[in-house]
């Protein structure tokens, strides 16, 4: 296993502070080498053993809505005999944090894309049922008109006047509707790769599984059915507020472990 020091990031020091962690002088730590074995040790921490004989013991820093956090890890494992790079930071004299663990075999594949919210569906159905309201409308003058009996220039007006009215306000109506949404478009953000680790813990008396693709863990509620060397897929939908939404789509590839 090779080490080597190098200064804190801004990553580290935003991580620290979401901790209420005030960042000062403290080591920060490259670890590089092949893994042979990832396991859960004391005081929730995860202890990383490398080919040479020697290992890393840290907290993992996993994100949960709105922050990182230290959760009371119950479960842990991963992808060994792979090369695997640690950034640990140390915090006091014996804990060191776990801010970023990167298996350089497999990278993610981030796709990212401006969209606009589920509401578009909403438009395109308001724009229907206005058309089919019109039709009907439509309908019912065009068999009045046609009755020689009843045609007069009077009645033809009469008769365009509540549809041209209908139609004016349900245009107006989905302009207006069309323009909010464009001020509400979101970014979507697409992650696919392997499942390098699936970790399980409890944060102030909830619990989480958190799954690493790549170099970012993506927290769920729900357990899913994806393990290490499986792929997995993560839809992160970000609205204009700041709020984020999470899909995850298993697949059936898979890798060696």
């Amino acid at each position: 296993m090779q080490q080597k020091q190098v200064p804190l990031s801004a990553a580290d020091a935003q991580l620290l502070k979401e901790l209420e962690i005030i960042p000062g002088t403290y080591e920060k730590t490259v670890c590089s080498g092949h893994l042979v074995r990832l396991e859960l040790a004391e005081n929730h921490t995860l202890r990383y053993y490398f080919e040479d004989g020697q290992f890393v013991q840290a907290f993992p820093l996993l994100s949960v809505p709105g922050t990182a956090a230290l959760p009371q890890l119950t479960q842990a494992s991963g992808l060994i005999h792979q090369p695997v790079r640690l950034e640990t930071v140390r915090y006091g004299e014996h804990t060191w944090l776990l801010p970023d663990v990167s298996y350089e075999a497999h990278p993610a594949v981030l796709q990212e894309q401006a969209i606009l919210t589920a509401a578009r569906s909403s438009l395109l159905k308001d724009t229907g049922l206005v058309a089919l309201v019109f039709a009907i409308i439509l309908s019912v003058l065009f068999y009045v008109i046609g009755m020689p009996d009843r045609f007069s220039t009077p009645a033809v007006l009469l008769g365009w006047t509540p549809p041209a009215i209908v139609v004016g306000a349900g245009l107006c109506f989905m302009i207006r509707r069309y323009q909010h949404y464009l001020k509400s478009i979101t970014h979507r953000s697409t992650i696919r790769g392997i499942v390098t680790e699936r970790l399980q813990g409890i944060i102030n008396g909830e619990a989480y599984t958190w799954y690493r693709i790549g170099a970012q863990t993506f927290c769920s509620l729900q357990s899913l059915p994806a393990t290490p060397g499986q792929l997995l897929q993560v839809t992160i939908v970000t609205a204009k507020d700041g709020s984020r939404s999470f899909r995850f789509h298993t697949q059936q590839d898979s890798v060696a472990i």
